[in-house]
């Protein structure tokens, strides 16, 4: 029945548009994991970064808190050795006893300009000689200060120096609930002796200086160290330390303060940025996504609208050219009888004549028909419909006798309707639609088969079957089966313009119907026209 020619080639299946849209579409995924690799590589540089950062400041502050404590060390033994190394200082603090002198140098004025808040000068025998305190002269004795055991440590360490010059040492204590930095030195005299001096005991000078607000508030500016402090317990995780202590002891306390941390602190300013990047880049890929989806639909939409204009283009060349081919036949038929009659007329009958004349007359109907079907097509023209009594199986007979090459083949005409009556129809909507039934059904199956039609009422609806056992139409053309113009890829050479099935699916539409194809390839096809009766087709009976 009519099957059309799919004319969707490998030239149809690739258009320059898809082609130029599928890369990017094949870049997408790539571009996506590649750039969500390089933000998580980035986010995990920076993080190990940051914590390199923080642990890196913590050494560093340590160093820094650890050369603070060193310098307050050598700081204060340079001065006890300074102030121990001096004659005027033996012969007016150890020997004679000046008060007004040991104030004037080393009470009130070693507080006020080098803070030393404890001044203790100790006998050969190891007794108290003076002792100054904050400044003030103070009533009492070593060991109201320093505990037996560091007392005897300093003086012998001290002792131990070298006869001709002191060397000063340097220990940790908590004096009075604070930490100090005590130094011991002993008194040496400047001048060289004749000979070498005899061991002996010498006096003792101990200074010490406290680990107060001042000098941690001095330390803090120096080094930038947050909430500096000093801690007599080993301070919880949450606070950096250095251990106060001397190189062969226990640490005595630990200097304390808050990590910097400009790592975390830099993560935190990144934070809010690196969620907006992400964000951003997010946004982007989705209006990508987005905009390279709406440019591939464009682009198959434009594809797709040129390759259905290349093969409306080549169905109406072959249209034109079947046509062609069509009107030939009866022009050539024409011009035969019109030479017999102007020939031959005088020598024919009037029967002869009569036939010849028929014969002229219809095939000018045929191409009548012809141009008027294509021109139907072309632009959408319709008659205004004029329904009339019809009776339908003495249509279908007339078509098959009169009106189609059907040769002699048999002709299955089977009316299932309970009382055989005429239908009312517009008459040559409905001719037209029998006739490309009937001659599509004899085009496409062979000589020696038959062909069936089947009429029955179903539900106030008209049903008319048309039963051939053709050549059938391919499963790829069924979709296609009703545009004008178009044959199917198995008609090899049998003549047709391509569109009948087109001309039945308009008058059918006309009608207010429907149609429905079957068919096999190689089997045959089952047409089914199903149209409404009108109200009054009782009357018509």
């Amino acid at each position: 029945m009519n099957p059309i020619e799919s004319k969707a080639g490998p030239e149809a299946e690739t258009s320059p548009f898809l082609t130029a849209a599928d890369p990017l579409r094949g870049l997408i995924v790539p571009m996506v994991l590649l750039l969500s690799i390089a933000v998580v590589v980035i986010i995990a540089i920076s993080w190990f970064a940051a914590e390199r950062l923080d642990h890196e400041t913590e050494n560093r502050d340590v160093a820094l808190a650890r050369t603070a404590l060193a310098t307050e060390a050598e700081r204060l033994g340079f001065l006890a050795k300074d102030l121990s190394y001096w004659d005027e200082a033996i012969e007016r603090l150890v020997i004679a006893g000046d008060l007004d002198w040991a104030d004037a140098n080393v009470g009130s004025y070693a507080y006020e300009n080098s803070r030393v808040n404890l001044v203790i000068v100790m006998s050969v025998l190891g007794k108290t000689r003076l002792l100054f305190k904050d400044g003030q002269i103070y009533d009492g004795k070593v060991q109201d200060f320093l505990a037996p055991a560091m007392l005897d440590f300093l003086t012998r360490t001290a002792n131990a120096a070298p006869m001709g010059e002191p060397e000063p040492v340097v220990r940790y204590a908590v004096i009075g609930g604070q930490v100090h930095t005590i130094a011991a030195s002993a008194f040496t005299p400047e001048l060289d002796s004749d000979g070498p001096l005899k061991r002996s005991p010498r006096p003792i000078l101990i200074i010490a200086s406290v680990m107060d607000e001042g000098f941690l508030a001095g330390i803090a500016d120096a080094f930038l160290l947050e909430d500096l402090a000093v801690s007599l317990a080993l301070p919880d995780a949450a606070r950096v330390y250095a251990p106060i202590s001397a190189r062969d002891e226990w640490a005595t306390a630990y200097l304390t303060w808050n990590p910097s941390r400009p790592g975390t602190r830099l993560r935190q300013d990144l934070l809010i940025p690196v969620v907006v990047s992400l964000l951003a880049i997010a946004l982007l890929g989705l209006l990508y996504t987005r905009r390279l989806a709406r440019a591939r639909r464009e682009a198959e939409a434009i594809s797709m609208a040129l390759e259905r204009e290349r093969e409306l283009r080549d169905l109406k060349s072959r249209f034109i050219s079947t046509v062609s081919h069509e009107m030939r036949t009866p022009l050539a038929t024409i011009q035969a009888a019109t030479d017999l009659l102007d020939h031959f007329g005088n020598r024919m009958t009037a029967e002869e004549r009569q036939k010849e004349m028929d014969t002229i007359r219809g095939r000018v109907a045929a191409i009548d028909d012809l141009l008027g079907e294509a021109l139907l097509l072309e632009k959408g023209e319709t008659r205004q419909p004029a329904p009339e009594d019809i009776d339908l199986p003495a249509m279908i007979r007339a078509h098959w006798q009169n009106n189609l090459p059907s040769e002699g083949r048999a002709l299955e005409l089977v009316d299932e309707r309970p009382v055989a009556a005429t239908v009312r129809f517009d008459r040559r909507t409905l001719s037209q639609i029998i006739g490309n039934l009937l001659q599509n059904a004899l085009k496409y199956s062979a000589a020696d088969s038959t062909v069936a039609v089947r009429i029955l009422e179903e539900d106030d609806r008209l049903v008319i079957t048309v039963t051939d056992h053709g050549i059938g139409i391919p499963q790829k053309d069924l979709a296609h089966v009703r545009e004008p113009f178009s044959r199917g890829g198995n008609v090899a050479d049998v003549g047709g313009v391509g569109f009948g099935l087109s001309i039945v699916d308009r008058a059918i539409a006309l009608l207010g119907g429907s149609l429905n194809l079957v068919s096999t390839e190689g089997e045959g096809t089952i047409v089914t026209v199903s149209l409404p009766l009108p109200v009054n087709r009782e009357l018509s009976r």
